[in-house]
């Protein structure tokens, strides 16, 4: 018996002679309440005992990733000029401590996933023959294109008919497009269109067919819009990069003084083209995306709805929005009122309740209406931590930062 169970002995006795003592280290979040005008774009590092509050805020907290409270975001860190976030091998915040073990800990870096998103864009008023001419979407475009094109997802607002469809509908504004321009939005860096507006049926069910199948073909990703209601009522599902996506968009905007009503008007159906419509069967589907695998994706919804030229979200569509984000939403990206409104963090939820106009001529005469911005929110491990708001203003068919 001794000399079977010798062996045995002997193998132990070498593998813990072979532990050694290692720094096994936790990569820290430096972390602050959610606030949308935020002062500081990051934590400088190289000024950590900043007392003056003119580089780091006085509020800050460091958490490891599993830590970090709800309704916190987190600064991307700034070492040796440099902006650092907890995805690179240089970045310098952790805790450290010391194990026994064989194999020396590798320090678990964390990928961070950014989705920008714009508001509403036009491709009429001028804006088609300076791409035509130009042939560059940064001749519309300009330095903002380096926000969607820095980003790994890239969402925007695509307002009217992309349609050669002559019938309208008898509205005060009715906006139509060209599909040879629609490139240019790909150039510029978006990757899904939402198409739930109010001026989805500008021309009819005949314009907002031809504007789903001009997209779909040009490649653009889109949902909430479909050539039936079991099309519409279908997130769209990528994986980006080992990141899944799951996202949606529906209608919940008021019905026009001309009477144009989403609902009636334009709500997809079994034998109509149209779009998804807010309705607890649309907050069921995002429950069922939420409870399918719930920590296994980010879900994004965009809702068109609030009032024109509000510059604060109604009760309605603040308790519209919630629930949005309490069936499972991760963030919510809002249009509709042309102006901005303001941005919410909502448990561990963002939500952007107006993104205002993005590409929009013609807008110089109403008040706030030229103000717009790139948001761009980054995810890790599917969970919003980083918010950076980029405000920018529009300048006839331009779009420019500010």
């Amino acid at each position: 018996m001794l000399k079977k169970t010798l062996p045995v002995l002997l193998l132990a006795m070498a593998l813990l002679s072979c532990k050694k003592t290692y720094e096994k280290r936790t990569l820290l979040f430096p972390c602050v309440p959610f606030d949308e005008n935020l002062k500081y774009e990051y934590y400088d590092a190289d000024s950590p005992d900043d007392t003056t509050g003119e580089k780091n805020p006085s509020n800050v907290t460091f958490y490891a990733l599993e830590e970090i409270p709800a309704g916190y975001i987190a600064l991307p860190v700034k070492k040796g000029g440099t902006i650092l976030y907890p995805s690179s091998s240089d970045y310098p915040l952790f805790r450290s401590e010391k194990v026994i073990c064989k194999i020396q800990p590798h320090t678990k870096l964390h990928k961070v996933f950014f989705v920008a998103a714009a508001g509403d864009i036009i491709l009429n008023r001028g804006i088609a023959e300076v791409l035509e001419e130009e042939n560059s979407a940064e001749a519309v475009f300009t330095d903002t294109m380096s926000l969607f094109k820095d980003s790994d997802y890239a969402i925007g607002n695509l307002e009217g008919a992309v349609t050669e469809h002559d019938i309208p509908w008898p509205k005060t504004y009715r906006f139509k497009f060209k599909k040879s321009v629609l490139h240019f939005l790909h150039d510029a860096g978006f990757d899904y269109l939402m198409l739930t507006n109010n001026h989805c049926y500008d021309y009819n069910e005949k314009g907002f067919v031809d504007t789903l199948t001009a997209v779909r073909e040009e490649g653009f990703a889109t949902s909430g819009a479909g050539y039936t209601y079991f099309d519409a009522a279908r997130f769209y599902r990528e994986n980006v990069d080992g990141t899944n996506l799951s996202i949606l968009s529906f209608g919940a905007f008021p019905t026009e003084r001309t009477g144009f009503d989403g609902l009636i008007h334009a709500s997809a159906t079994d034998t109509r083209a149209g779009i998804l419509w807010k309705s607890d069967e649309t907050i069921k589907l995002i429950e069922d995306e939420t409870y399918e695998k719930p920590d296994d994706k980010i879900i994004i919804v965009n809702i068109h709805g609030g009032y024109e030229y509000s510059l604060k979200p109604s009760d309605d569509q603040i308790e519209l929005y919630h629930k949005v984000c309490d069936a499972g939403a991760a963030v919510v990206f809002g249009s509709h009122p042309h102006v901005l409104e303001p941005v919410e963090m909502y448990n561990n939820s963002i939500i952007v309740y107006s993104l205002g106009n993005f590409v929009f001529p013609g807008m110089d005469d109403m008040p706030n209406a030229t103000d717009t911005m790139v948001v761009r929110v980054g995810f890790v491990n599917n969970r919003p931590l980083y918010f950076e708001k980029h405000l920018a203003t529009i300048e006839d068919t331009k779009v420019v930062l500010k």
